[in-house]
C-alpha cells in the first residue's frame, strides 16, 4: 500500500472513530516520513496523533504531541499546517477553559481552511466555536449557529460520525438549557444508537452527563444518577480535567436534589481539587 493511500485509509478510521487503528497508521506513517525529512507529511501526522489524544481524553499526551507540532510548524509556512496549529491552540485553550482565547484560535483557522478547501477541519472549528458559546451561557447565538451550520454542512457533518456526534451534543445541551426537553431527548436518542460511541470516552461522557441533567429537569433522579455512575466507569479512561469537572458538577447536583448532602460534599471536593489543577495551569 503507498504512503499516500495508508494517509487516507488513516483518515477515514479517524472519521468513523476507530481511534486505535488509526494511531498504528499515522505512527508509522509519522516514522516514514520523519526519515524522508517530509514536513508537511510528518506534520500532518502529529496534528492527526494530537487530535486521536485530545479525543481519547489523553490530556498529557495531547499536550506532547502539541509541544512537538508547535516545533515543527516553525519549519514550514503550508497553509494546512497552518489551519492545523489553529485548531491545536484552540483545543489548548478550551481544556484550560479559556474560551475567548479558544474562540479566536478557531477563528483564526477558517480562512486558511477555506482557502485550502479543508472541508473537515473547517466544521471542527466551527463546532469547537459554538462549544465555546455554551460554555459561555451564549444558548441563543449557539442555536443560530446549530441551524446555520446543518443548513451548510450537513452533508459534510453526517458523512463523519465523529462530526455528526459532536453537532448533536452541541445542540443537545443548548436544547436542554432552553428547556426544549423533548427534543433534547431526542437528540439523546440518535447520540446513544450510535455504533461509535463506545471509542470515544468524552463524546460519551458528555452523552450520559447530558442525559443526566435531561433526567433532572423531570425529576427522575435515581435515573439520572444511574446515567452518571455509568459516566464515571468511562471517566477512568480519560484525563480531560474539564469533563472531569463538569461531571462532578452534575453529580453534586443529583446528590443535592436527593437529599444526599455528606456524598454531595465528597463530590464537591472532588470538584475543587479540579478546579484548583485547572487554575494552577
Amino acid at each position: 500500500m503507498g504512503l499516500t493511500i495508508r494517509m487516507d485509509y488513516a483518515i477515514n478510521l479517524l472519521r468513523t472513530a476507530e481511534y486505535a487503528e488509526a494511531k498504528i497508521v499515522f505512527n508509522q506513517l509519522l516514522k516514514i516520513y520523519t526519515s524522508q525529512a517530509q514536513t508537511e507529511n510528518s506534520g500532518l501526522c502529529l496534528y492527526q496523533l494530537a487530535t486521536i489524544a485530545y479525543m481519547r481524553g489523553e490530556m498529557q499526551q495531547f499536550q506532547t504531541l502539541f509541544t512537538r507540532y508547535e516545533k515543527r510548524i516553525h519549519e514550514t509556512s503550508q497553509p494546512q499546517l497552518q489551519a492545523h496549529y489553529s485548531i491545536l491552540r484552540g483545543l489548548t485553550q478550551l481544556a484550560d477553559q479559556n474560551y475567548e482565547q479558544a474562540i479566536q484560535a478557531f477563528t483564526n483557522a477558517l480562512p486558511i481552511a477555506e482557502q485550502s478547501k479543508l472541508a473537515d477541519e473547517k466544521i471542527i472549528a466551527l463546532l469547537h466555536i459554538q462549544k465555546c458559546h455554551i460554555a459561555l451561557q451564549h444558548f441563543e447565538p449557539s442555536l443560530e449557529m446549530s441551524d446555520t451550520y446543518w443548513e451548510k454542512y450537513a452533508d459534510i457533518i453526517t458523512f463523519a460520525p465523529v462530526l455528526h456526534l459532536y453537532y448533536m451534543l452541541n445542540r443537545a445541551e443548548t436544547l436542554l438549557a432552553l428547556h426544549r426537553l423533548k427534543e433534547t431527548n431526542a437528540l439523546l436518542q440518535k447520540c446513544e444508537q450510535q455504533a461509535d460511541l463506545g471509542s470515544m470516552p468524552k463524546e460519551h461522557i458528555k452523552t450520559l452527563v447530558l442525559r443526566a441533567y435531561y433526567y433532572m429537569e423531570k425529576k427522575e433522579l435515581n435515573y439520572a444518577m444511574d446515567a452518571l455512575q455509568q459516566a464515571l466507569i468511562v471517566a477512568k479512561e480519560i484525563e480531560d480535567m474539564q469533563l472531569l469537572h463538569e461531571l462532578y458538577e452534575a453529580l453534586v447536583k443529583n446528590c443535592e436534589m436527593r437529599g444526599k448532602t455528606k456524598l454531595a460534599l465528597q463530590f464537591a471536593k472532588k470538584q475543587l481539587q479540579l478546579q484548583q489543577e485547572l487554575v494552577k495551569k
